[in-house]
């Protein structure tokens, strides 16, 4: 057994966030195609050119506020969850 829970936490700093951005794109693509919140409010934004801090600051954020307003509108989530993967699950709140 090891000190550390993933072998993540021994990669140095610069690769790890190197490699998280490298998926960043590809996941803000995926939620966009198949999540109508997200969808909605990544509207205009090329996924693809998001793959620095810089980029990622640019993304709008997503105000308390704003979403409780759509979870009022479209509960419970607010269209912000994939409905598929909670199939089955046991939401509390």
């Amino acid at each position: 057994m090891t000190r550390f829970f993933d072998n993540a936490e021994t990669v140095d700093p610069k690769v790890r966030e190197r490699q998280l951005f490298d998926r960043l794109p590809g996941f803000l693509a995926d939620i966009s195609a198949n999540i109508p919140g997200w969808s909605n409010r990544l509207a205009g934004i090329d996924p693809a050119f998001v793959n620095s801090r810089e980029a990622l600051a640019e993304l709008p954020v997503l105000r308390k506020s704003e979403l409780m307003q759509a979870q009022s509108e479209a509960p419970p989530f607010g269209g912000f969850a994939n409905e598929e993967m909670l199939e089955g699950t046991r939401v509390f709140m």
